[in-house]
């Protein structure tokens, strides 16, 4: 049976210590059999994703009650992700096999 996808937020100064967070992983849970730590092109994605995806629909959707307040909420989170945090966090993705009991 496999388990789903555990993440867990690494900064990148971090990025060197991930094998040793895998130890975090309680055993009951399952050993890692994969892991994969996320680039920057990658996390670049996510948020041109995140943020895009919402403007989209904002713009497909004038007259909807949520419409300004989406394109806003997606133009601030843009702004933050370029002008503030943008290279300070990334993901760890681990894929576990359940252990035997």
């Amino acid at each position: 049976m496999r388990t789903p996808i555990s993440r867990h937020r690494v900064r990148p100064q971090e990025e060197a210590k991930w094998p040793p967070d895998q130890e975090r992983v309680p055993s009951a849970r399952g050993a890692p059999v994969h892991g994969h730590v996320s680039t920057r092109q990658e996390l670049d994605d996510y948020e041109w994703a995140w943020a895009g995806s919402l403007a989209s629909w904002a713009l497909d959707h004038p007259d909807h009650p949520d419409s300004s307040q989406s394109l806003a909420t997606a133009a601030v989170h843009r702004s933050e992700w370029l002008r503030v945090y943008r290279g300070t966090w990334g993901f760890v993705s681990l894929v576990l096999r359940q252990t035997p009991a």
